[in-house]
């Protein structure tokens, strides 16, 4: 659990491929009203060229963090982000599982460009889940989660909730 009278607060989660992009920066944080945007991603957080890049991306009013799983897990645990309003970015839908039994409660999720490798359930044209992904799914939605697709804030919000329950009842 967290160590702190005061939580974080997550104001908004999206699993995109691309993470921080332009979209996302000129439409998605001004909707947040975030304080900060956690990019969690291993690949990106272990490069310091890709780290850099992405770094340009930051919006000039926001605190920028790009870090590892394991990181942001500890981050959590030590109550580093105490008292933010956070906008989490992530293409590893395993962070999830890990946020909420730190006890942090998770708005709907945001599937906005997802493609497992395997692609084994196309569930819109910008959304592709591998077995696994829905097993992990399926998990978070017994804990309460939701689950929305919106590629940008003009378009129509896609309810994922009654298009995963088949895959979940498999």
């Amino acid at each position: 659990m967290i160590r702190s009278d005061e939580k974080n607060e997550i104001v908004a989660v999206r699993m995109d491929e691309r993470l921080l992009h332009g979209i996302i920066t000129t439409q998605w944080i001004p909707r947040t009203l975030c304080d900060r945007v956690m990019v969690i991603d291993d690949v990106v957080a272990g490069d310091p060229l890709k780290k850099e890049v992405m770094k340009l991306s930051r919006p000039v009013d926001k605190a920028l963090s790009i870090i590892d799983r394991s990181t942001a897990v500890d981050h959590f645990r030590e109550g580093r982000y105490r008292g933010q309003r956070l906008f989490i970015l992530g293409r590893d839908i395993h962070i999830l599982p890990e946020l909420l039994e730190l006890g942090m409660p998770l708005p709907a999720i945001n599937i906005g460009m997802y493609y497992a490798p395997s692609r084994d359930h196309v569930l819109t044209k910008r959304v592709a889940l591998s077995r696994e992904d829905v097993q992990i799914i399926g998990a978070l939605r017994r804990a309460g989660c939701s689950f929305v697709s919106q590629y940008v804030p003009s378009d129509e919000t896609v309810k994922l909730d009654k298009v995963l329950a088949p895959l979940l009842s498999e």
